[in-house]
């Protein structure tokens, strides 16, 4: 409230073009498209849709762009009874990795009443476990309906670590292209598609298909391209803009 900013989420941003004093983005359905003008723009999506947004404004970037591939994942949180605190005592540790060479459907998992004693000490005689699926190239796994994806996922779970076959309850969440992949040559790309927005003011591109994937990573991503933005929002302040 403090700052004036108005927080919109669930708006496509279907189109971004250049204007004569900044930035013009088509957002919300195509039944229903609404126009908004900004100053300044900073795209914190996964390459696939950055590229489409930069097709027209920064081709350069767009092209750069299509060499960032990313992989479909799905999290399975599962709930299991343990009144007994049996299964508890039976998961050492936080969790485990699964590597490719396994064949197994599941590639991660997390005890989370394990890793987090805040939730072991509200869970109630219930041990909650989340498991991470989808490879790279492999989006087939996740397309399954999320009850049959949920299930194949405990088999799995079960069969590695001992947990029953059968979860009490379970939440299956999926974000197609959403993990990226740091293949050979990454850095180069990300500097191409950083110098060609460069040379579009206002613009900025920030989020995990460039830094790292984790929470420290993805806020400094963000700072910077917020403070690119800033230097350019305060150069039009001083012009009188």
């Amino acid at each position: 409230d403090a700052s004036g900013a108005t927080v919109r989420t669930r708006r496509t941003v279907r189109e971004l073009h250049r204007t004569p004093t900044g930035w013009r983005l088509v957002v919300g359905s195509t039944r229903d498209p609404e126009v908004v003008d900004a100053d300044a723009v900073v795209l914190g999506c996964p390459a696939a849709a950055t590229r489409r947004l930069l097709g027209d404004v920064a081709p350069g970037a767009a092209a750069a762009l299509a060499g960032l591939e990313a992989a479909s994942v799905a999290v399975v949180t599962m709930i299991f009874d343990d009144n007994d605190c049996t299964l508890r005592e039976r998961l050492s540790g936080s969790g485990f990795l699964v590597p490719a060479v396994e064949g197994r459907l599941v590639k991660a998992t997390t005890y989370l009443t394990a890793k987090w004693s805040w939730l072991g000490s509200v869970a109630d005689g219930r041990v909650v476990v989340r498991a991470s699926v989808g490879r790279h190239r492999e989006s087939a796994a996740i397309q399954r309906d999320p009850e049959q994806l949920a299930l194949a996922v405990a088999a799995d779970v079960a069969a590695i670590a001992g947990t029953p076959e059968r979860p009490r309850s379970w939440h299956v969440r999926k974000w197609g292209g959403a993990l990226p992949q740091y293949t050979v040559g990454h850095l180069q790309r990300v500097a191409d598609v950083r110098g060609a927005v460069a040379a579009a003011p206002g613009l900025a591109v920030c989020g995990a298909t460039y830094d790292g994937v984790g929470v420290a990573a993805c806020i400094a991503s963000a700072r910077a391209a917020a403070d690119q933005v800033a230097r350019h929002l305060t150069a039009l302040t001083t012009m009188g803009r």
